[in-house]
């Protein structure tokens, strides 16, 4: 009855001091108070006696003595986490000016970096150019030396040619064009073949190597010069070639072949040349020839067939007149003999006609041998005048590209002396003085650095030791203020997530009426006493 009255007092002291909305049932309250609770309700029942022995006017000023020590504690509180915000907001100033510093030097480091080797390319480049002008220089030189002197390329119907020592130039050009020509002339090869003897990668190659070669020869020897040996060398082959076309007698060659050339075509004219043929007296007359003796070969086959008929009809009276003395059996011999008759003479007629297919296929066998012997004829005939046609068709286009390029030569010529007279020739000697001006400057330069003391050179900056200094400073300056700002940077972090956490739990334990009531509760190893105390010396050391 006394744990029930206890029970009863306690929920009402719940009810009245804590405030709780409903009531729990005996049976949850009872496990409320008993286990771990039990030093809790200790705590309770000692607290209630107090307060029973105390009246409501003493509890209510304790407790608003109690409210204004905590209002004050609080403001304390608010006011060292006010400064400490501030003093985060002027760290993380000094940080954010810290990183800018950084970032700054960062990127004057990064343009110095690129403007140097900006510099160093433009250097490097400016040398190349320099080299490149200066060996161009060195080769017009030898080029302009090359052609002062005069070569003589012999006449050009090439009677003293093997006597006097041919040119280098007109060794190299001769070369070249040969070697043109059989590039020219397996590409026509390739076309007239149905296999190629060369592949598109090897003609190519073939090529890219002529190329190289015209441009070490226009390289090696003056453009006169060249322009000379072309034109000996245009001039020896015209004139071999009209000598060739003089030599050659193209009407007597297809005239022999049966062919008239007339109007760039050429006809047949083996039907039409009537002059070549025998007379009609002539060809009647071995005709008639033929047929006597056709007729007298027949004359004789039928006096033999005659004679062997005549054979034959004695050999049958014989062969009757045996059988007829024969009295017993004459029918059927008779019958038997005519059977035999008949098909010896069908087997003598049908070994004649044998032998007349096998002449007859022999003679169609020989006709048609002929007649492909006349096509095929026919047929290189044809290709004969086709090929005559192609031919006479690349006479022309090499005659015609001889011409073109002749003339573009010249051309060129003219155009590359006119370049050199009104472009080259004049900045010319200013090339050549400012050379010699950049070379005299070098000199005296050096001379000039010859005297110099070096205690007079020592106060000159070197740029590459300045920027060695800046990478130096820099990174003295990250090893030193970048881990400090993490840590900073961490730390703020970590307070400003820390300070909600800190607002959230002074709202609770102010929320709380028995803050001071669970002194053997620990959180995280410290009760709430230990927390008080850690907290506050944290706030003074902020």
């Amino acid at each position: 009855v006394s744990l029930k009255i206890i029970l009863a007092h306690r929920k009402t002291w719940m009810f009245r001091e804590i405030f709780f909305e409903t009531i729990l049932e005996n049976m949850r309250f009872w496990r409320l108070c008993v286990g771990p609770g039990a030093s809790i309700w200790k705590y309770v029942i000692k607290h209630l006696k107090q307060v029973e022995g105390q009246n409501k006017d003493a509890q209510r000023l304790q407790l608003q003595r109690e409210i204004e020590e905590l209002q004050a504690e609080l403001s304390q509180l608010d006011h060292k986490i006010s400064s400490a915000e501030d003093q985060l907001t002027n760290e993380e100033k000094n940080v954010g000016r810290h990183w800018e510093l950084y970032e700054e030097s960062r990127l004057r480091e990064l343009m110095l970096d690129s403007f140097r080797q900006r510099c160093a390319d433009e250097r490097n480049s400016l040398i190349e150019d320099t080299q490149k002008i200066s060996s161009q220089r060195q080769a017009l030189d030898q080029l302009s030396k090359k052609a002062e002197v005069k070569l003589v390329f012999g006449s050009s119907d090439g009677g003293n040619t093997g006597m006097a020592a041919e040119p280098l130039v007109l060794r190299d050009i001769r070369e070249l064009c040969n070697e043109r020509v059989l590039f020219f002339r397996s590409l026509q090869d390739s076309m007239l073949k149905a296999t190629s003897e060369f592949t598109p990668a090897q003609r190519n190659a073939a090529y890219q190597h002529w190329l190289s070669a015209v441009q070490d020869v226009l390289h090696s020897h003056p453009s006169n010069q060249v322009l000379l040996a072309l034109q000996t060398l245009a001039a020896k082959q015209h004139t071999a070639l009209e000598e060739k076309t003089a030599a050659l007698d193209v009407e007597d060659d297809v005239s022999a072949l049966g062919f008239r050339y007339e109007s760039n075509h050429l006809l047949d004219v083996s039907m039409e040349e009537e002059q070549d043929l025998p007379p009609v007296r002539s060809l009647l007359q071995s005709a008639w020839e033929d047929v006597e003796q056709c007729y007298m070969q027949l004359t004789e086959v039928r006096s033999r067939a005659r004679q062997l008929q005549a054979d034959l009809s004695a050999l049958m009276k014989q062969m009757q007149l045996r059988i007829l003395g024969q009295d017993d059996d004459a029918d059927p011999i008779a019958s038997v003999f005519e059977l035999e008759v008949q098909t010896v003479r069908q087997a003598a007629v049908r070994d004649s006609v044998r032998e007349q297919c096998a002449q007859l296929q022999l003679q169609s066998r020989a006709r048609h041998e002929a007649l492909q012997s006349l096509q095929a004829q026919w047929q290189s005939i044809m290709d004969f005048r086709q090929l005559v046609d192609v031919r006479q068709e690349h006479i022309r286009s090499l005659i015609k590209a001889n011409s073109t390029i002749k003339t573009e030569l010249t051309r060129v010529h003219s155009e590359l002396r006119q370049f050199v007279q009104e472009n080259l020739s004049p900045q010319f000697g200013g090339v050549v003085q400012a050379a010699t001006g950049l070379r005299n400057s070098v000199s005296q330069e050096g001379k000039q650095f010859n005297s110099v003391f070096l205690e007079c050179v020592c106060f000159l900056l070197c740029e590459t030791a300045l920027l060695q200094r800046v990478k130096a400073e820099d990174a003295e300056v990250l090893q030193s203020l970048l881990p400090r700002v993490r840590e900073l940077t961490q730390r703020c972090t970590k307070g400003l997530a820390f300070g909600n956490q800190v607002n959230t739990a002074i709202a609770h334990w102010w929320e709380q009426p028995g803050q001071f009531a669970l002194p053997e509760m620990q959180q995280e190893g410290l009760t709430f006493q230990q927390w008080l105390q850690r907290w506050k010396l944290a706030t003074k050391e902020i």
